[in-house]
């Protein structure tokens, strides 16, 4: 136990090897048994539980820094911490990958749905990293941009967190207060995103972003602090050529996270009530939610081919979800705290899930 978070493991009897491990955050365990045939396991205490046989994680890379993990090509490699405090491109095998290549102090990776460029930012500024695996790799340095926001002249912008364009042409770069859409070559800004407040009355900070309509729109959350203490929150449209809000929609709950369908026509979002919720990207409309954890969800990621939605939540659990069939497909439990990362493979098959002190990878059984 530690800190109210119980959890046990599953270990190879002859070597020792660890196998699975489930953590539940609020249940203690009394006793367990595992079916002999269906690979089940069943936990014993205030509250019974089974939990399902489950394969261990890929791999697992611990982390510090906030650094976290993405997938390149369809799935072959890897970025993710190194074993200093820097990020390493791997190559994809049995077991752990091989390292490849290491990028000194850099923290977050960043890459777009097909698997093509990778986005590296931390201590050594904003790279561009193309042609993985080609034997003509190609890391470019994109030049940081200090100036006064167009719409607050009053305040120096520095970005702190970047979002790549679907071409990777252009780069949306954001404080949590302001956003300014950049050339991905020159680093020079192209637009000032219009400030969330516009879309209401108060001051609004910017949450979970995405490019969509193939880069011609921006959604985000717009968060303004309300009376209880929590945040009010909103999801807000720009223009991506000229920045100008072009369409809001109030949240029915405090949102976290928000992900864009590959094919841009759904918005699924979520927050503090632990709820999904789908709307269509055009109008905004609420098609439907449903409860999906019992904690805060704080990551979400579409399958790149598939109408299948992954979620990460505080309650230490990753989720699959068919939105077809209406159901989970799977549940992975290995998580040790607070999610911060987490999508699929390009190629589908696999998924990657970063935490506070390690960044995991799963097959998925689903799509063997």
């Amino acid at each position: 136990s530690r800190k109210g978070v119980y959890s046990f493991e599953v270990r190879d009897s002859a070597t020792g090897e660890l196998r699975r491990s489930f953590t539940e955050p609020g249940r203690y365990f009394t006793s367990m048994d595992i079916h002999p045939l269906t690979d089940e396991i069943f936990t014993g205490g205030w509250q019974k539980m089974v939990w399902q046989g489950e394969s261990p994680a890929y791999f697992t890379l611990p982390t510090s820094h906030s650094r976290t993990g993405v997938f390149l090509g369809t799935g072959e490699w890897f970025i993710g911490p190194d074993d200093q405090a820097g990020l390493a491109l791997m190559q994809m095998g049995k077991g752990q990958p091989g390292v490849i290549r290491k990028f000194p102090r850099q923290k977050v990776p960043v890459t777009g749905s097909d698997g093509k460029y990778a986005l590296l930012e931390g201590g050594q500024g904003l790279q561009l990293l193309r042609n993985v695996g080609t034997g003509s790799d190609l890391v470019a340095t994109i030049p940081e941009e200090k100036r006064q926001h167009k719409f607050l002249k009053d305040t120096l912008f520095t970005s702190t967190r970047h979002i790549p364009g679907p071409r990777f042409d252009r780069v949306l770069a954001t404080d949590d207060s302001m956003s300014v859409i950049r050339d991905a070559k020159t680093g020079r800004s192209i637009v000032d995103l219009e400030p969330a407040e516009k879309a209401g009355a108060g001051r609004f900070s910017v949450g979970d972003l995405a490019w969509f309509d193939q880069g011609r729109k921006i959604i985000g959350i717009g968060n303004r602090p309300a009376r209880n203490g929590k945040n009010q929150s909103s999801l807000v449209v720009w223009d991506a050529i000229t920045g100008k809000i072009i369409q809001t929609a109030a949240a029915a709950t405090e949102l976290d996270t928000l992900a864009v369908s590959p094919d841009d026509t759904r918005l699924a979002s979520a927050g503090t009530d632990m709820t999904i919720r789908v709307h269509d990207t055009s109008t905004l409309q609420f098609l439907y939610g449903f409860r999906a954890h019992n904690a805060a969800i704080s990551n979400l990621a579409w399958h790149p081919k598939q109408q299948v939605l992954a979620s990460a939540s505080e309650d230490l659990t990753v989720k699959i979800w068919d939105l077809r069939a209406d159901k989970c497909v799977q549940i992975l439990r290995t998580l040790d705290s607070r999610p911060t990362a987490l999508s699929f493979s390009p190629g589908g098959k696999m998924i990657t899930c970063s935490d506070e002190k390690y960044v995991r990878v799963w097959a998925l059984d689903i799509f063997k």
